[in-house]
């Protein structure tokens, strides 16, 4: 099993990256279900991938969708890796969060 890891914090590791993360704080996306939420996580490495968008829509009661963005990325050799995580919906502002992953080999 590799490591779960939350976005914003810095980790070292010494085995294959498996990074599984959750943003560090919920996304709120008033009046959205997560399939109209796009994600895009860029790994640091040259690489990116798109994000998984998943949680609770908003409901009759509640105003704000919650949702989490998820991904996973292997990575090829040890070092530090900065990297975002971008976030956007039809008619909101873009947000991007930043991440730092330390492998040491």
């Amino acid at each position: 099993m590799f490591p779960r890891h939350r976005l914003g914090d810095a980790r070292e590791i010494e085995e294959e990256v498996d990074l599984s993360a959750d943003l560090a704080s919920p996304l709120a996306a008033p009046g959205r279900a997560a399939s109209a939420v796009t994600a895009t996580i860029n790994w640091g490495d040259g690489t990116s991938s798109a994000g998984t968008v998943s949680g609770a829509a908003a409901t009759p009661t509640t105003v704000n969708g919650l949702y989490s963005v998820g991904g996973s990325h292997s990575y090829a050799h040890p070092a530090v890796y900065q990297g975002t995580v971008t976030v956007s919906a039809s008619g909101t502002a873009t947000v991007t969060t930043h991440f730092t992953v330390r492998w040491r080999g």
